[in-house]
């Protein structure tokens, strides 16, 4: 399961709007971890990178860049492993 969200482009709610989006999908991913994981499902929090867009020119990755080292980490896991956010390279990332 791959989730990309953006908050409220609303300037003073931006902050709270954005943590609120970013909360609840961890939980929407917490609970299909716990009523998944023992049918052999893994599901995994990624995020794609800081990737150039006509948004962000400032990125540091190209979408295809961005999509292949997203598709190579989550081959690359089991059911085995543990309910971590990962990076699209498959580094694991603090909460």
């Amino acid at each position: 399961m791959v989730n990309i969200t953006a908050g409220s482009l609303n300037f003073m709610g931006y902050v709270l709007t954005m943590k609120l989006d970013r909360l609840r999908v961890i939980l929407q991913r917490v609970y299909f971890q716990n009523q998944l994981n023992s049918s052999g499902f893994t599901i995994v929090p990624i995020h794609p990178g800081l990737v150039v867009t006509d948004m962000n020119p400032f990125g540091a990755i190209s979408s295809e860049e961005s999509a292949k080292k997203m598709f190579d980490a989550v081959d690359a896991l089991s059911v085995k492993d543990e309910f971590f956010l990962r990076n699209y390279d498959g580094s694991v990332l603090a909460w």
